[in-house]
């Protein structure tokens, strides 16, 4: 089976799990609030944040890995324009994910980990419109909404680059048990990093008696 068809295979349980969270459906259905966005937005910043340190830390995957496949700067942007920062130090979950991806002791994993965090660029950019109806901000960069919009003019383009990455990380699939489990681990990082409350709570209505 073809690397990027397996790790579809293997993933898509988990990844159908987050699709049906609160939280994501608060996203593409443009209801979430700014706070719980702000807080989404924070636990994404570390989870990118710490993916773009292993990039640089491991001279295999950054010989691979396209310059332009990173997307911390755009959460950070996104942060700023919306009133908030990113916190001060990753959530548990994110420490959690260093740590198993680290004691696979294999930059392969950590490729995995980019199929995922990169991968979900192409989905991503559906999530700008409703976006920008719930947080009451024009369509366009600078306003909170580059996460979503970064990269939209050459997605396909990035997206190959990322895949022959992939390949090349992947050896003819001498390493492709650890592609797939850095690919699995990161989409349970993020189905706790959707996990949390996303959409304000809707009004309860009192009537008089």
């Amino acid at each position: 089976m073809e690397l990027i068809d397996e790790l579809r295979t293997v993933t898509r349980p988990i990844h159908t799990r987050i699709e049906q969270l609160p939280a994501a459906r608060a996203l593409a259905q443009g209801r979430i609030g700014r706070e719980p966005y702000l807080d989404l937005l924070g636990r994404l910043f570390w989870a990118h944040a710490t993916f773009e340190a292993e990039v640089d830390r491991l001279p295999a995957l950054r010989a691979a890995w396209p310059a332009e496949a990173e997307r911390a700067e755009a959460v950070a942007r996104d942060l700023d324009a919306l009133g908030g920062e990113p916190p001060c130090a990753p959530p548990a979950a994110v420490t959690e994910w260093r740590y198993r991806l680290r004691a696979r002791g294999h930059h392969a994993a950590w490729a995995g980990a980019g199929y995922v965090l990169e991968g979900s660029r192409m989905g991503s950019r559906v999530l700008a419109a409703p976006l920008a109806r719930a947080l009451a901000v024009p369509p366009g960069a600078g306003v909170g909404l580059d996460y979503h919009r970064d990269g939209i003019a050459d997605l396909v383009g990035r997206w190959e680059r990322v895949r022959a990455a992939l390949a090349a990380l992947d050896e003819g699939g001498a390493n492709r048990a650890h592609v797939t489990f850095g690919a699995v681990a990161t989409f349970e990082l993020m189905l706790a990093v959707h996990a949390e409350p996303a959409a304000d709570p809707e009004p309860i209505l009192v009537h008089a008696v």
